[in-house]
């Protein structure tokens, strides 16, 4: 797999215009944080970045529709979804042309398949000007988890998958795991996809000195669908006596969650935050004695590079995570975290435990990750990386398309 090289000492000198294309719904962390995290990256380096979506999750818009800002955001079925998806890109492909009708930008970087392929209906014979696709996690199989059946709206998302990735200049995958799908599914050309790991902001996730809670507190910070594995929390909280589980996330599986603590006694032990404002992060991740990221493979569907993880292991904070996916890319079993079996109730108990009753091993988990997030996750050691793939597409474009430099 292709992984970025080093960039030159240069690489800041060729300011650029960058237009950031999103149409995924907003939910607390996840493409939204991402999305965030590289307009800041991007503008403290001089370049200009503006983003473009129906939907809400920045205030660096530059333009806006509040059409579909009323709708239910959760899983609402594949019907629903479907209408939901086209109509969004029918929006979002208007705004695309007057933007670009408007405006001159460098490059384009899309976030997901739906924006991608918005371009591609806004512009048949391309928008002029390179396009960079982010891909950070397979919307078929997303969507085959939800429904739990391969219907003609998984083999639709299929179809759309396939035209993005063929309509992308350059392609870039936040972990190992999507970059291997593109190769395997899609026969996507080796050269044209670069793997790069999310990142987390150290300065704003870091360690800070707070009381210990009174009891052990393990925060789950997930979104509640079926591959980010609550349910396995929930069940290990009844192995750990006395321990709390907090979590933060919302999602169509909070209903059967509640149940599942009811049902085992364990309501007064396990919290449910609903969703967190990702600024309200840092000091819940402190304030918790670990962070649980239970993820369970289902239809297909793993763990990528989990920014929860991540900035739980920049806050110093050690990491219980499932043995799959990219977690296994930035987690080292008893060295910068704990591992333990995807779905394995009991084998995450033995790990509460193990740092429930050993503080201080705890705490040497917690400063390696911290130390190991600092050399391999720093955000500027990841905008270097992403805008040398920018680069690299517009040279490609430009070669392509017989431009001179």
């Amino acid at each position: 797999m292709r992984y970025p090289e080093d960039v030159p000492d240069n690489y800041g000198e060729m300011l650029m215009n960058v237009l950031i294309v999103t149409n995924v719904r907003p939910t607390p962390g996840g493409v939204s944080t991402y999305v965030n995290g590289l307009i800041q990256a991007l503008s403290s380096l001089g370049h200009k970045a503006s983003v473009l979506s129906v939907f809400g999750l920045s205030d660096k818009f530059i333009h806006v529709r509040p059409e579909l800002s009323h709708l239910r955001l959760s899983y609402t079925g594949p019907t629903v979804s479907f209408a939901l998806y086209v109509a969004s890109q029918v929006l979002l492909s208007r705004q695309i042309r007057g933007v670009l009708a408007r405006m001159s930008y460098d490059i384009i970087n899309c976030q997901d398949i739906s924006a991608m392929n918005a371009l591609v209906r806004a512009f048949p014979s391309g928008p002029g000007i390179p396009v960079v696709l982010t891909v950070h996690g397979p919307a078929s199989r997303e969507a085959k988890m939800l429904t739990g059946t391969s219907g003609a709206y998984v083999r639709f998302l299929e179809r759309e998958e396939a035209r993005a990735y063929a309509s992308a200049t350059k392609i870039i995958t936040v972990d190992a795991g999507q970059y291997q799908i593109l190769l395997d599914d899609y026969h996507v050309p080796q050269e044209l996809v670069t793997v790069i790991l999310n990142p987390v902001d150290t300065e704003r996730f870091s360690p800070a000195p707070v009381p210990s809670p009174t009891r052990p507190a393990f925060l789950v910070p997930r979104r509640l669908v079926p591959k980010n594995g609550v349910h396995v929390a929930v069940q290990a909280a009844s192995h750990v006596p006395h321990a709390e589980i907090i979590i933060a996330g919302d999602g169509p599986e909070k209903s059967n969650l509640q149940q599942m603590t009811a049902s085992a006694g364990i309501s007064d032990r396990v919290k449910f935050l609903g969703n967190v404002l990702h600024d309200d992060m840092p000091a819940l991740i402190r304030s918790s004695t670990a962070v649980v990221v239970p993820s369970v493979p289902v239809h297909g569907v793993s763990e990528a590079t989990s920014l929860a993880a991540l900035e739980a292991m920049s806050c110093a904070k050690p990491v219980l995570a499932s043995r799959l996916g990219g977690l296994t890319e930035i987690i080292r079993d008893r060295v910068t975290g704990l591992l333990f079996e995807p779905g394995n109730a009991l084998d995450l108990a033995r790990c509460m435990h193990l740092v429930a009753e050993n503080p201080e091993f705890a705490a040497q988990l917690g400063q390696r990750a911290r130390e190991h997030v600092l050399q391999h996750f720093d955000s500027n050691a990841w905008i270097s990386r992403v805008c040398q793939v920018y680069k690299d597409a517009m040279q490609s474009w430009r070669a392509h398309a017989k431009i001179p430099r």
